[in-house]
């Protein structure tokens, strides 16, 4: 597993995804970029990319939001999905705790919503947002 800067190579990739996303679909491949926002990533394995992540800078409450695209399931199946989350997110928990208080995301997606409740201890604050606060040691 790697993470990898988005490039402009991968925008025909990201935005066939967002366009099957009912979710995203309208967005602009190019708000994935890295440069925008906090920071922007792809996550891949060897067989290609898993998603795409946006962190944005801290917002009035101190949280970084956290934003993902996944793929369409006939490019990344479920397990190589689940594989890099696992990986993935507490790499962006660590990073997010050194910028900010918590992270922050919003979905209707029960599966993401109760994988992040149970992995990774979100919470909901309502208005389909969930939260990670950070202790402060």
């Amino acid at each position: 597993m790697k993470l990898e800067d988005t490039i402009l190579e991968d925008t025909l990739v990201l935005q066939r995804w967002i366009d099957a996303d009912l979710e995203h679909a309208g967005g602009y491949a190019i708000w994935w970029m890295t440069g925008n926002g906090l920071l922007c990533f792809k996550v891949t394995d060897s067989k290609g990319p898993i998603c795409f992540v946006r962190l944005n800078k801290p917002d009035a409450n101190n949280r970084v939001a956290i934003h993902t695209q996944f793929a369409p399931r006939e490019d990344v199946s479920k397990i190589r999905l689940l594989k890099g989350m696992l990986w993935c997110l507490p790499i962006v928990i660590n990073f997010a705790r050194e910028k900010s208080k918590g992270l922050v995301f919003t979905s209707t997606s029960e599966t993401l919503i109760n994988f992040m409740k149970i992995k990774f201890s979100f919470i909901s604050t309502g208005n389909d947002n969930y939260v990670l606060d950070f202790e402060v040691v």
